[in-house]
């Protein structure tokens, strides 16, 4: 297993989605394509499988093959900044 990157983005945007109540889950050590995060709303009750991913950088092969496996999956996206999360999450608050 190689060692796990983790993009710039990650740290603030867990941050931010904690500071508005999320819990966050730390994903990246497990490797094999899984998403880098999870993160539940108590507001919403929503729930996001989250590949955080820097500017245009695109998927690994082994994050497209997940990504392939559970197609269709809702709770499965890509987040690039901040801003992509508070409005997933604002979009489940309404």
């Amino acid at each position: 297993m190689r060692k796990a990157k983790v993009d710039n983005t990650h740290g603030p945007i867990r941050d931010a989605l904690r500071a508005i109540g999320c819990v966050c889950a730390d994903c990246h050590r497990h490797g094999d394509g899984f998403p880098d995060m999870f993160v539940y709303d108590p507001v919403s009750g929503a729930s996001w499988l989250v590949e955080i991913k820097t500017g245009n950088k695109k998927l690994t092969e082994h994050e497209e093959a997940f990504f392939d496996t559970f197609d269709g999956c809702d709770i499965l996206v890509i987040w690039r900044s901040i801003e992509d999360a508070l409005a997933a999450v604002q979009n489940a608050r309404m």
